[in-house]
């Protein structure tokens, strides 16, 4: 099963090698929530190179798989992350109230955009 995060990378750690084969690099996100979390995933093997292009501070979408064992008696689970994309700022559906970032409260509590002559399409 798959899972998605999205937040900030605050922590990218160094490349670790184990024995001959097995290398990983862990790195944190940081969520967007009224109570953010600081999530630790990790990239192993092939998936390294998938965080080359990103640094802290860059806003992102990460998935990654949940991947759970036990080993001697101890049980630990791992994010195993596969795929990283820098996120998009929100598309605006109205160009003239993104120029002119005027607004009015609806009974809702929603932001109403406010349209002048110059706003018209015609």
């Amino acid at each position: 099963m798959s899972y998605e995060i999205q937040g900030t990378i605050v922590k990218i750690f160094d490349e670790q090698i184990f024995g001959e084969n097995f290398k990983k690099r862990e790195f944190v996100v940081r969520t967007k929530e009224d109570y953010p979390q600081d999530v630790k995933l990790e990239l192993t093997q092939k998936y390294l190179e998938a965080l080359e292009d990103y640094a802290e501070g860059d806003e992102v979408t990460v998935k990654f798989n949940l991947k759970g064992k036990e080993y001697k008696g101890n049980y630990y689970n791992n994010l195993s992350a596969w795929k990283i994309q820098k996120m998009k700022d929100a598309p605006e559906d109205n160009v003239s109230d993104k120029k002119t970032k005027k607004g009015t409260k609806s009974q809702s509590g929603f932001n109403k955009p406010e349209y002048t002559s110059d706003d018209l399409p015609f």
